[in-house]
Order: C-alpha cells, then structure tokens, then sequence
C-alpha cells in the first residue's frame, strides 16, 4: 500500500521527503439545539525512498478544526476548513514524536495528540 505519485504533495522535512494527501473526513456535530457542526480531514502521508516513491508505513491522520458552525434548518453544512503545508509539517511532526516509524510497515492511525492552533486530533465534542 502506498500513497499514488499523483494527485499528492510533496513536503520536505527534517532532512527526508514525504508524499501527502488531504480528503475530507466525517463533520462532528453537537447535540441540541443550536446544532453545531465542525469540519474533519484526513492526512495521509508517507517517506519518499531512494527512487522517488512513497514507500513504508503510512502514517493517517485525522484531524477536526476547532471552529463550530451553525446548521439552520434546511441548510447544508458548507466545511471551508483548510490545512496549510505548514499544519501539515507539525503532524509529521507529532506523529515521529508519537511513535510513526515511517521505515515500518502497514498503516499508523493517529487519533490524538495533535493540537493545531485550528485543528485538533480529539473527535470529542
């Protein structure tokens, strides 16, 4: 399993390239009334080897902003939450910290943890 050339980015850090992607996770919602919502997304990344392609354990990361939304009734929820390059480096960051070996193998699933001046790891609302 590895993370596909196109369609990722590339981030230097620490000396070793990484490939990364971002997708669009699960919104978390508040109960009650005003109902609330909150944005989430998914950084996958994985270490760059020898003949330019990700290869070794990757690293999944799921992140939620920390700014809540209003929902009104019959509207949709509209998620513009944006990660920067920069956010992305501090949870590579995090995640080495944490315990990522990104010379392993499988997938590294990174759920708390990460604490972003807009994004936060705890899915707890």
């Amino acid at each position: 399993m590895g993370i596909p050339v196109k369609g990722s980015r590339k981030l230097d850090f620490q000396g070793h390239s990484y490939r990364y992607l971002i997708r669009m996770g699960d919104a978390r919602f508040t109960k009650g009334r005003p109902k609330l919502a909150s944005g989430c997304r998914v950084v996958t990344a994985q270490r760059v080897g020898p003949e330019g392609k990700p290869t070794g354990q990757v690293l999944q990361a799921t992140v939620y902003a920390k700014a809540w939304y209003e929902i009104r009734p019959g509207e949709d929820f509209d998620d513009e939450a944006t990660l920067t390059p920069m956010d992305v480096k501090h949870i590579v960051n995090a995640a080495l910290i944490l315990g990522w070996d990104p010379k392993g193998k499988g997938v590294y699933p990174l759920t708390k943890g990460i604490d972003l001046p807009e994004w936060e790891s705890s899915a707890a609302s």
